[in-house]
């Protein structure tokens, strides 16, 4: 594994052994497939262009591009990236993190979230959508929730993977789900969902 691009860490050798075996699984032309299809918003796709979308060989090794395009150091590249492509389970993402002493950044002031904030929590008795410690969207109406109650159970029970195939419960032909994805977007904040071809997707907005 390259140096860091942050003052030497001093971890132990079993977060360093692991840090290292994700580095060499984001190596390769496949891992930038995934990044594009899994992790990118359309702004950044965009940004960078078709070099990503057509396995081009980039500018930038995996883990370099996410430093330059979420600003993190190496190690937390490292973390991040391997994360939102499910090569870590949640307990192994709060761990590696805590091991290189950093925190999911602060948003407008709010206190660091703890490590089961990382990720968007659906709370279906209550019908609320929260995200770092905070409610992102309230599903108030009856006739609504139906319709997107479904995907965000879906999520929830996946424990929120960057993406999922189309509950089988939300609809059988394509538009309704469009539908029910925009009807989830809208007074969302923070997230947005989409849709990508068999799957439904969520990122930062």
């Amino acid at each position: 594994m390259p140096p860091p691009q942050s003052p030497p860490l001093e971890l132990d050798p079993t977060e360093r052994r692991r840090l290292e075996e994700l580095y060499g699984d984001l190596l390769g032309p496949a891992v930038y497939k995934l990044i594009w299809t899994m992790l990118l918003s359309e702004e950044e796709q965009e940004q960078l262009g078709n070099a990503l979308a057509q396995c081009a060989t980039p500018r930038l090794a995996p883990v370099r591009l996410w430093m330059e395009l979420r600003g993190f150091t190496q190690p937390r590249a490292i973390i991040e990236l391997a994360h939102g492509l499910n090569l870590l389970s949640p307990a192994e993402y709060s761990w590696l993190l805590r091991g290189i002493r950093e925190s999911r950044p602060q948003v407008d002031g709010s206190p660091p979230p703890v490590d089961g904030d990382v990720k968007p929590r659906w709370d279906a008795a209550r019908r609320e959508l929260r995200y770092r410690g905070r409610v992102v969207r309230r599903v108030r109406s009856a006739r609504v929730a139906h319709t997107i109650s479904a995907i965000l159970d879906a999520f929830e029970e996946a424990d929120w993977p960057p993406r999922i195939e189309h509950a089988v419960d939300v609809s059988l032909s394509p538009q309704p789900v469009h539908d029910a994805v925009q009807s989830l977007n809208r007074r969302l904040h923070e997230l947005r969902f989409r849709v990508d071809g068999v799957y439904i997707c969520w990122t930062e907005s």
